[in-house]
């Protein structure tokens, strides 16, 4: 883990995520690109001279470039205060659609991984517009974490591992390996039995049993939660075992397909109170899983 992102924009839950990149980074030896998007339907960004280039009628101009030095203000006393505690962090500020901005950051910078706030969304906010963060986790080529509270790294030592347990991405294993290993915490493997798609407690137990002896993980248990959704069930699961952070996979549906079958990892996201790990494992068109 050679490269955080962290977008950011000064509210409660973007400091939260920026305080958790701050332990991973102490802990990994990482550098923190630390991001800030004044939001604006044109993409132009500050050129190499810090000036910025918009056709913008004069008083919307003088009041993006207020908001731009407000900005490189807040972040340069970011940036200080975390130098001062030796960590090695860099900042950008770009103007543009905050999603479009950071997804096209995860390229530039080559990150290694996104850590980001989130406020959730509820009711028709949820339905017509979710958040930033789902739409990241939907589009980001890189593992996500996502969060709403403040999060102590070294109080991370229980994941709850949602899975259907087929055909389970080759990627999807090795990054969660990885993050068991950088956190030294315990897995708990959990299927949602639903209504919809009951499977007896046998089958489910000798599903989940080949899985963890064919990918030879350690530390870990197998359990099964029965509910009437899998989103409400990971979520309650999580709750009633007390685990500290959710591990999932998503398939980054987008258009209709999105539309029709949505996607639990961004559900879990939106409404879990603990951090969410995902990753993307859609493969584009034509490329076959190594």
């Amino acid at each position: 883990m050679k490269t955080i992102l962290v977008p950011i924009d000064f509210s409660k839950v973007s400091e939260y995520a920026f305080d958790l990149a701050l332990q991973m980074s102490k802990k990994a030896q990482s550098e923190i690109i630390l991001l800030h998007i004044v939001d604006h339907p044109s993409s132009t960004t500050m050129n190499t001279m810090g000036i910025v280039d918009l056709d913008l009628d004069p008083m919307e101009s003088i009041f993006m470039k207020k908001m731009i030095e407000l900005a490189e203000g807040k972040m340069a006393a970011k940036v200080s205060e975390a130098e001062s505690a030796g960590a090695n962090v860099k900042s950008k500020i770009r103007i543009g659609n905050p999603f479009l901005e950071i997804t096209q950051q995860i390229t530039d910078t080559k990150c290694d991984i996104l850590v980001m706030g989130t406020e959730g969304t509820e009711g028709i906010g949820e339905e017509l517009i979710g958040s930033n963060a789902e739409r990241v986790i939907r589009k980001s080529k890189v593992p996500v974490i996502t969060l709403k509270e403040k999060c102590d790294l070294g109080q991370l030592n229980k994941i709850a591992v949602a899975s259907t347990f087929e055909d389970v991405s080759g990627e999807f294993i090795r990054h969660l390996m990885a993050l068991q290993e950088f956190l030294g915490a315990h897995l708990s493997f959990v299927k949602v039995n639903t209504p919809s798609a009951f499977q007896t407690t046998k089958s489910l137990k000798k599903q989940m049993e080949q899985f963890v002896k064919d990918y030879g993980f350690k530390n870990c248990s197998t359990e099964i939660y029965n509910d009437t959704s899998e989103e409400d069930g990971i979520v309650s699961f999580a709750e009633d075992n007390q685990v500290d952070m959710i591990a999932m996979e998503t398939h980054g549906r987008t258009g209709i397909m999105h539309l029709i079958l949505g996607s639990i990892a961004e559900d879990v996201a939106n409404h879990a109170k603990r951090p969410v790990w995902t990753l993307n494992v859609r493969k584009e068109k034509g490329v076959k899983e190594s």
